[in-house]
């Protein structure tokens, strides 16, 4: 039904079946507002029904302000009316306390005119003023015992989504209840009695029902910011991982490896895991400026000499200068051999007079290491520092920093530069090539293991690099030692599950039935075979397809704030409250 008027401006109910019926009017006897009556609710004149995008913004504050949007508005209405009065006098004026009273009938017929005009747009700004109020202080409502921090870290679980929802919509549903209720202070704590029961409930459901959401639409958590970091950094190699690698699922590494081993799945499951093996390869080839997804010999000795040769020509055209300042660091470090152990004394010793030996005067008369007597230094080092323990490897490499630093300040910028990235790639080449020295048939296919990589990081940047993040591969020795890694074969229930749902317990018996079903016997025996031999390789294809991995491993609602989820609660609870309706007056 609407209300139409007449050239005469005459109100009527036009009704459904296009009848006219006389609309009376009805005038707030507070506000002074006349408004039609259709026979069942109060309507605005024709021409003042308020805008949908009004009534969203007036919602928008009565949910911010979790009912009490009326009496704020009205309180200052009165405080210009009683400043007003100061300035012009009261004479013939209303009094501030007449002013909220008119205030705030005029504001609460208003937000009720919106509800029942727009009810869509009231509501949905109440929600969106609601959530605002809600997160913008911390999920207070919600983080009962927790406290705000709590509330946001800890899992959103089932039950502490529904506990923590049925308080939520308590508070939200009596605070507004209270806040829309009129009268003294009995009425409004009936309206906040009722409004905290209706909101407990619908709060519950909303827990309930978002914690649902979460798990339908996100069905894997990953393992925590920590692994994410390094999924993130793992991607940003250029590694390809598996459902399971990503999001770092017990579970579904486990399914993974265990089609590995099953009839029709294996060959699949080796080819994904070759794929992947060769982007690590390949990363860490990256890191010696090495093209290649194989780590096999020839292709490591080649880049070798390759390196090599770019380091023995800038050698050949550079020498490091032996100054005055650098000949007293080289004193101080004398002085300090005392000091040390015997073993990391003789070492350090037996480098400084290789050094001193070395020492020739150029045809300008300085004192200089010639370039490619450096590069031999160098080599020595780096197989002493290689063959060290402890105190001695640290030593040692302090000492091998001292010469780099000598020998890049005494070249030109540009090859200074091209010095140092030639020197890491070489140094990250050392690495590689000790790790590929390791056993095993990986290994001996051109396979980098993360196991020998952190070995290797750690003989040539010293025992602690790996727990110190040093070394331009650390991070992936980390994803080999983290993401990589394989789930233990330990025979536990939940990977007997996993076997049960992957083979025959479930397939066969799934396709028994349907053979059965269809011929009979016969048919279910068919069925029951082909249902064990090929369900786990279905199970592989399924979960390793575009739309299978992009729906295991997507994250959109697995790390679900529950602040915001009890900001939407407080919001929709707040509907629950009880409200005063407009009527005939």
């Amino acid at each position: 039904m609407t209300i139409v008027a007449d050239p005469k401006g005459n109100l009527f109910v036009h009704g459904e079946d296009g009848s006219l019926t006389p609309a009376p009017t009805v005038v707030n006897d507070k506000t002074g507002t006349t408004m039609v009556w259709d026979g069942e609710k109060l309507h605005p004149l024709p021409g003042q029904e308020p805008s949908r995008i009004g009534s969203a913004l007036r919602g928008v504050v009565q949910g911010a302000t979790m009912g009490f949007g009326d009496e704020l508005r009205a309180g200052t209405d009165a405080l210009a009316q009683g400043v007003g009065n100061l300035i012009h006098g009261s004479d013939g004026r209303p009094t501030m306390g007449e002013a909220y009273d008119r205030s705030l009938a005029k504001n609460r017929e208003q937000f009720q005119t919106d509800r029942e005009e727009n009810p869509v747009s009231t509501i949905a700004g109440q929600v969106v003023g609601g959530v605002g109020t809600t997160v913008a202080g911390g999920g207070a409502l919600g983080a009962a015992g927790l406290g705000a921090r709590g509330a946001a870290t800890v899992a959103p679980t089932l039950g502490r989504m529904v506990g923590q929802g049925a308080l939520t919509g308590a508070a939200a549903g009596g605070v507004t209840g209270f806040g829309e209720g009129e009268g003294g202070v009995v009425p409004r704590l009936e309206g906040a009695g009722i409004g905290a029961a209706t909101g407990a409930a619908i709060g519950g459901a909303t827990g309930a029902a978002a914690t649902g959401a979460s798990r339908l639409i996100s069905p894997v958590r990953t393992r925590g910011p920590e692994y994410d970091n390094l999924v993130g950094k793992a991607q940003g190699e250029g590694i390809v991982l598996s459902p399971g690698e990503q999001t770092g699922s017990r579970s579904l590494k486990m399914a993974e490896t265990n089609l590995a081993q099953m009839p029709f799945a294996a060959g699949p499951a080796e080819d994904i895991a070759d794929v992947t093996a060769r982007s690590v390869n390949r990363a860490v080839a990256r890191k010696a400026d090495l093209d290649a997804d194989r780590l096999l010999p020839d292709v490591l000795n080649k880049h070798q000499a390759k390196l090599g040769g770019e380091i023995d020509h800038l050698a050949s055209t550079n020498d490091m200068q032996v100054n005055a300042p650098f000949a007293q660091t080289l004193g101080q470090v004398r002085a300090r051999l005392p000091h040390m152990k015997e073993d990391v004394e003789n070492e350090i010793n037996r480098r400084l007079n290789q050094l001193n030996s070395m020492i020739t005067i150029d045809a300008n008369g300085n004192a200089v290491v010639p370039g490619k007597s450096f590069v031999n230094l160098q080599s020595d080092l780096r197989e002493a520092i290689q063959g060290a323990k402890g105190t001695a490897q640290s030593e040692l490499i302090k000492f091998r920093d001292i010469l780099r630093k000598q020998m890049e300040s005494t070249m030109q910028p540009a090859d200074a530069a091209r010095w140092r990235e030639l020197n890491r790639h070489y140094a990250n080449l050392s690495v590689i090539k000790d790790a590929m020295g390791d056993a095993g048939a990986g290994v001996a296919e051109g396979n980098i293991s993360p196991l020998s990589l952190r070995r290797a990081i750690e003989s040539s940047m010293g025992n602690d690099a790996y727990a110190m993040g040093r070394g331009d591969m650390n991070d992936l020795a980390r994803i080999g030692q983290s993401v990589l890694r394989k789930p233990p074969d330990s025979g536990t229930a939940g990977r007997t599950i996993i076997n049960q749902l992957m083979t025959g317990s479930v397939h066969g018996g799934v396709g028994g039935a349907i053979g059965t079903a269809l011929l009979g016997p016969i048919g279910g025996a068919v069925g029951g075979l082909v249902g064990t031999t090929l369900g786990p390789r279905m199970v592989q294809a399924a979960m390793n397809s575009r739309v299978g991995r992009g729906y295991l491993t997507n994250q959109l609602m697995s790390q679900i704030d529950p602040r915001v989820v009890q900001a939407i609660t407080a919001a929709t609870a707040q509907q629950g409250a009880p409200r005063n309706e407009l009527g005939p007056r």
